[in-house]
């Protein structure tokens, strides 16, 4: 069972805070609770699909890869986020893979358990739809951000899709640390490590954020949003 302030994570933000009590419900009562440690694998990238994953404590490094190069980190799950859904309702094999980042905390939703719901209620396949669209306009913003021509707002819409804070804010400012690497930044953004890392120490200058050992602490993500509109 999770503490009360877990249980709120997962229930209050993201996919599920967006879905009716009921359904609400009936995820958290089936749902079972899975900790992992530092760089432990959840699943890998065509692994046979099994369930899905919502994080209540932590990050989870989504990690992507194509026919010829890859793994990448391309994405961080932070609590609230659900992943693995496309697998466990299709059956088909994991598009992605997923490593815990430090210590956390998923609940994990089989398929079978997820069957048992839409057959008590048929109606419950657009919820689990509506989830896989939250993923898929995620996947989509960030195509987008690597369409921007300026690297310095490349690396800024990077930075705030992994903080949950590119398509809306949080409720109260407040910094948010990001367990990426300036390696795993550069990446996402598509830049050399090396303009990644001049471009993030005048950021750090400016006092946007401030960099550490594999991660970067935003200081203001409002202001990192105003870059973007510049």
């Amino acid at each position: 069972m999770l503490p009360p302030e877990l249980l709120r994570n997962v229930a209050t933000g993201g996919w599920l805070s967006a879905t009716p009590p009921r359904f609400r419900d009936l995820v958290l009562d089936r749902a079972v609770v899975r900790r992992y440690g530092p760089r432990e694998v959840l699943h890998e990238a065509g692994d046979e699909s099994g369930g899905m994953y919502g994080v209540a404590a932590g990050t989870i490094r989504l990690m992507l890869s194509a026919v010829d190069h890859g793994p990448y980190c391309g994405h961080l799950l932070r609590p609230g986020s659900w992943a693995g859904d496309v697998g466990a309702i299709t059956g088909g094999a994991r598009l992605g893979g997923l490593i815990s980042s430090g210590e956390s905390v998923v609940l994990y939703l089989a398929r079978a358990a997820i069957t048992g719901i839409v057959a008590e209620d048929p109606a419950c396949w657009r919820h689990f739809v509506a989830g896989t669209m939250i993923n898929l306009n995620t996947a989509f913003g960030a195509i987008a951000d690597l369409m921007l021509r300026d690297h310095r707002k490349r690396l800024v819409a990077v930075l705030l899709r992994a903080a949950g804070a590119r398509s809306e804010m949080p409720p109260v400012e407040r910094t948010i640390e990001v367990d990426l690497s300036q390696a795993d930044i550069a990446t996402m953004a598509n830049v050399t490590r090396t303009t990644a890392g001049a471009t993030l120490r005048r950021f750090e200058q400016a006092g946007l954020l401030k960099t550490g050992y594999g991660k970067v602490t935003i200081l203001s993500p409002a202001r990192l949003r105003r870059m973007l509109m510049e």
